[in-house]
């Protein structure tokens, strides 16, 4: 997931100024709807796995794991979602703008997210 929202932030978001505002709407509404079968399905194997990992052992690595997933889908859920809503509606730039300073938190989770679990394997000898 790391890997999916660099893409998302750095390249898939900033084109949201490039669309007309006359397609803004059908754009919006076409992006909400492909983008969930993308996102949805890793991000609930991902927060399964972590609940999984952590009813199996409350570990340091499995705390963390989870913590940052409820932040994830916290964020995702309160700010995400209700910006796209927002969008949906019309390109609105501080719309926009709030849609890019809460993913730039979900960027930061995922990645450290992801460099945590490196080094948590790095260090198990795996």
């Amino acid at each position: 997931m790391a890997g999916v929202i660099l893409l998302i932030h750095f390249i898939h978001y900033p084109a949201f100024r490039f669309i007309r505002d006359e397609n803004f709407n059908a754009f919006s509404k076409m992006h909400a709807k492909r983008i969930t079968w993308i996102v949805f399905p890793p991000m609930v194997l991902e927060l399964g796995i972590s609940i999984f990992l952590y009813s199996r052992e409350r570990s340091t690595v499995n705390s963390v794991l989870l913590l940052t997933n409820i932040l994830i889908w916290g964020i995702t859920g309160l700010k995400s979602a209700p910006t796209h809503d927002r969008l949906s509606r019309g390109f609105d730039h501080g719309a926009y703008l709030d849609l890019m300073r809460w993913n730039r938190a979900r960027v930061w989770l995922w990645c450290f997210r992801l460099v945590f679990l490196l080094l948590a394997i790095g260090f198990k000898g795996v």
